[in-house]
This record gives C-alpha cells, sequence and structure tokens, in this order.
C-alpha cells in the first residue's frame, strides 16, 4: 500500500509507505494517532518521524493520485487530512467528509 503525501510546511510531496496492512487499519492508525497534538507537535515539524518508509518525491512532476491507495495533506491540525475511497478524515473534527 502506499500513500501520497502533500507535506505543505516543508512543501514538498512524498511518496508513503505506511506500516500498516490494508486501508482499513490504516483509517483506524489516522482517527486514534493523528491528534491535533501530534500533528501540532510532531508530524508537522518532520512528517517521515511518522512510521513506515518515505522517498520524496519531485514536487515539480505533477503525481498520478490513481497510483496511491490514498493520499494525505499535512500541515497544521487544522487542515491536516487523509482520503481513503472517496472519504476525507481529518483530524481536528473527526468528521467523515465524502468528496
Amino acid at each position: 500500500m502506499k500513500v501520497f503525501v502533500d507535506e505543505e510546511y516543508g512543501y514538498r510531496y512524498w511518496c508513503w509507505i505506511p506500516a500498516h496492512s490494508d486501508l482499513d487499519e490504516l483509517v483506524e492508525w489516522w482517527e486514534t494517532t493523528m491528534t491535533a497534538e501530534y500533528v501540532d507537535d510532531f508530524a508537522f515539524f518532520d512528517v517521515t518521524e511518522i512510521e513506515g518508509e518515505w522517498k520524496e518525491l519531485d514536487r515539480n512532476t505533477q503525481p498520478d493520485l490513481d497510483s496511491y491507495d490514498a493520499h494525505a495533506h499535512i500541515h497544521m491540525s487544522d487542515d491536516t487530512s487523509l482520503v481513503v475511497n472517496e472519504h476525507t478524515y481529518y483530524v481536528t473534527d473527526r468528521e467523515v467528509h465524502d468528496k
């Protein structure tokens, strides 16, 4: 499984291979671990500290999001999100939103 990550703070794109076996586990991890405190105090400063394998991508090349299982935007807790199967999981309100 691989996730496209747009890191706003570092203005970088990443391919993240999470330490989860499927999308359900990834969503469960996101909902329990990616709290506002975790994002603002930890992930904001260095996304590669999040467990899994990370590969920086060329920011000048538009990514093919269809080649990824999910995609995420990581910045501050109020705008960090994960998109899986057309559902968006936000950090701050914990609601699931359809695209």
